[in-house]
């Protein structure tokens, strides 16, 4: 059991490394979601909270993620590692429409850079 925790922590020190390494520079991305028939339910704030915190922080760049919820959907802020401001944008834009397209609650919804 020992041997495995030891392997699992030089696996994520060597993905931390190799992040940091090929990507050193982290951004913030500011994003907006914007639902089709606003006002939001409850099931549907919380679908997005789920499912935005729960597909992007497990990609590759992905540092931090939050979303407040609103009436008319959510605005939120990824903090990413990328290249450039330019690709952390449209590389963060991708990732929270990908999630959209994902969730069948949120498909029709759409995802707008700030």
């Amino acid at each position: 059991m020992a041997r495995i925790c030891q392997l699992t922590q030089l696996c994520s020190d060597l993905l931390t490394f190799l992040t940091v390494s090929l990507w050193p520079s982290m951004y913030l991305v500011r994003f907006r979601i914007v639902a089709p028939r606003p006002p939001i339910a409850a099931s549907e704030a919380f679908a997005l909270r789920v499912a935005l915190e729960g597909a992007v922080l497990t990609r590759h760049g992905v540092e931090h993620v939050r979303v407040h919820t609103s009436r008319s959907g959510g605005v939120g802020v990824l903090f990413l590692r990328a290249p450039d401001p330019a690709e952390a944008h449209a590389y963060g834009l991708a990732l929270c429409a990908e999630m959209l397209a994902g969730v069948p609650q949120l498909c029709d919804w759409h995802v707008v850079g700030l």
